[in-house]
């Protein structure tokens, strides 16, 4: 009697761990189904999102190839060579594509996508070779109302001078070399080198003072720079286009 009752407890404490066990086993195949669907999942947003990207990179691919198409396809069908912000565009029934800065909507292969053209050449110069010409034209139509600008622009002009040129020596009293740039924790600034981007200018303290970026962040009132080895974008013929210009610009232009 002794004996079945043993037998017995140990049959049940068997089970019992039988039983855990199973429930164990059959936690980790949950937790590992659960594992497989979340990365199944971040797979498929990774997949979605590298998919959109290279969609967007191939929409715009095309639409910077049909642009290019429509300006030559303008320009051929209007020879006259009007001023850029001459035309009046109610004599037309159909779309002009200049340098005008008017967005236009074209359906690229059902894609609805918004463009905006601009002239290359418009806004500020303020290259390595320009800037002080340009700055100097700033204080000219304006230091009659803002007795303080001739200062303002003689401490921008240090400053750019310092950026881009190869010695260590300040420009000036308010001019900003590699220690000054390493207290406003933004060392390894200065670049001691020519420009080599337009927003470049926006590590310079001060620049957007007078340069404001517009809301998609770029300084869309400041001719682009070229790139490295390429030639400098110039209008020596005619005034710079004034789409999209600030106030600071059409002043200046007159």
């Amino acid at each position: 009697m002794i004996f079945c009752r043993h037998a017995f407890k140990r049959k049940r404490s068997e089970q019992g761990s039988a039983l855990v066990a199973a429930l164990c086993l059959i936690f980790m195949a949950g937790m590992l189904t659960a594992t497989v669907l979340a990365l199944s999942r971040i797979a498929t947003f990774d997949v979605h999102a590298h998919v959109e990207l290279q969609r967007s990179a191939y929409i715009n691919e095309g639409i910077a190839s049909r642009i290019q198409f429509l300006l030559a396809a303008d320009r051929n069908v209007n020879p006259s060579g009007s001023l850029l912000g001459e035309l009046d565009y109610e004599e037309y029934e159909h779309d002009r594509y200049t340098a005008d800065g008017i967005a236009h909507l074209i359906d690229y292969h059902g894609t609805e996508v918004r463009v905006v053209i601009h002239d290359a050449a418009s806004g500020f110069n303020l290259n390595s070779s320009s800037y002080r010409r340009t700055l100097q034209s700033i204080v000219a139509a304006l230091e009659l109302e803002d007795n303080e600008i001739s200062g303002k622009m003689e401490t921008l002009t240090q400053r750019i001078t310092d950026y881009i040129d190869s010695n260590d020596g300040p420009a000036g009293e308010d001019g900003m070399e590699a220690g000054e740039y390493e207290a406003e924790n933004l060392a390894p600034l200065p670049r001691n080198g020519n420009f080599r981007y337009r927003e470049e200018l926006l590590f310079i303290p001060g620049i957007t003072e007078f340069f404001k970026p517009d809301r998609y962040g770029i300084l869309s009132c400041i001719r682009l720079i070229t790139p490295y080895g390429m030639a400098d974008i110039s209008r020596n013929s005619t005034n710079p286009a004034f789409f999209a210009a600030d106030r600071l610009l059409l002043k200046v232009q007159g």
